[in-house]
């Protein structure tokens, strides 16, 4: 993109806010879910709903939303997600009823399918090479430490204001519409040339698309292990203090961050393929720590080591899509791996449940680490090959 540095550094700012809200939209409620609970009563899986529907409908909307960017531009479906995402996200601010909230948290989670396909697709279009590379990584940074924070925040509104308080964060998203409609210029493109793909290339795009979708799903799975679980196994071993498992999630989060701003320097000296062994090898590493259970501190530190190879896997499934992918096809690959992205994280606890019915919580923790450190072995040779 070929613009001042002020609009340069502008328009970065403004997708690394945008980014963010697909971890605002669950982490800013979720300490708040208890008052709610209390409010509404009844069955309180309902009420838990209101945290995890939002993902289901993200993994819905975003193939709707990289056909839509591929033929009408990124930014026609940018700014109406940032506008949803306030009226929908905020609507828990009026809601008389849970029904009515869930109504609320589903069209969030459409609006955040939108804004995580036209947000990747413009980081991709707006910069390349060594830039490219370390503005991925800012992007998946931003998500993490924005993770630490919108709890922080969502905590404190709950404290001071009941249930409700959190619902005021989503407001946010009005002045960074504001700013898109400023700063995002429409990429130059050429629409014709998704009608131009031949058949050998449609076939490999498709096999690509597929294998990146089952890879981002079971990553996703497999992270999401982290603040499912981690709760639970660190009450096997008697921690129960919602603060020192608070502790241990956030720490979590915030090395994956730490790791995240790390990728570009990485990617200088190894190869997407190469990279995918390295993150993959230590989420198997600290999923192994964690399988011990020797204590608190022994599984802070394996969260950690898989946190660091979290970090880096993410940005690194971007750039894997964009080696394989089309300028034509682009937003509807990043659809692709949204959405295989949030339905992995929806189905974690369903998914999970059966293993750990059979081997345990650290046997989980242990079976999904080295499943991943394997599939890290395997893409690199397929990238070698």
């Amino acid at each position: 993109m070929k613009a001042p540095a002020i609009t340069r550094r502008g328009a970065l700012l403004t997708l690394l806010c945008s980014s963010s809200l697909t971890v605002m939209a669950g982490a800013t409620i979720a300490p708040g879910l208890g008052l709610m609970s209390g409010h509404f009563g009844g069955d309180p899986t309902l009420v838990k709903l209101v945290l995890t529907l939002p993902g289901l409908f993200t993994a819905l909307a975003a193939p709707l939303a990289g056909w839509l960017a591929d033929r009408h531009g990124r930014r026609k479906v940018l700014l109406p997600g940032l506008v949803l995402y306030a009226l929908a996200g905020s609507q828990g601010l009026w809601a008389g009823s849970l029904s009515s909230l869930l109504v609320g948290r589903a069209l969030l989670g459409f609006a955040v399918g939108l804004i995580m396909t036209s947000a990747t697709t413009l980081v991709l279009e707006y910069w390349d090479g060594e830039e490219r590379r370390r503005v991925l990584g800012w992007q998946n940074a931003f998500m993490s430490f924005g993770g630490v924070a919108f709890q922080l925040m969502g905590g404190f509104l709950a404290e001071a204001m009941g249930w409700r308080g959190p619902f005021w964060v989503y407001l946010l998203p009005l002045p960074l519409a504001f700013a898109a409609v400023l700063l995002l210029p429409e990429p130059v493109r050429h629409v014709d040339r998704a009608k131009a793909l031949d058949a050998p290339t449609r076939k490999r795009l498709r096999g690509f698309l597929m294998l990146m979708g089952a890879m981002a799903f079971v990553h996703m799975v497999v992270f999401y292990y982290t603040p499912v679980q981690t709760p639970f196994l660190l009450g096997e071993l008697g921690v129960h203090s919602p603060g020192a498992i608070a502790g241990a999630i956030s720490g979590a989060t915030l090395f994956a961050g730490l790791a995240s701003l790390q990728y570009a320097r990485l990617r200088r000296r190894l190869a997407v393929g190469p990279l995918f062994a390295l993150s993959f090898g230590l989420v198997g590493l600290g999923y192994a720590l964690v399988w011990t259970t020797l204590g608190y501190w022994p599984i802070l530190a394996g969260l950690a080591v898989a946190s660091v190879g979290f970090g880096l896997a993410r940005p690194n499934f971007t750039a894997w899509l964009n080696a394989h992918v089309p300028d034509a096809a682009r937003a509807r690959a990043v659809a692709v791996m949204s959405s295989s992205i949030f339905l992995g994280q929806f189905c974690t606890p369903f998914l999970a449940a059966p293993l750990v019915n059979g081997v345990g919580l650290p046997g989980a923790f242990l079976a999904s680490g080295l499943l991943l450190a394997v599939a890290g072995l395997g893409l690199w040779w397929m990238e070698r090959s």
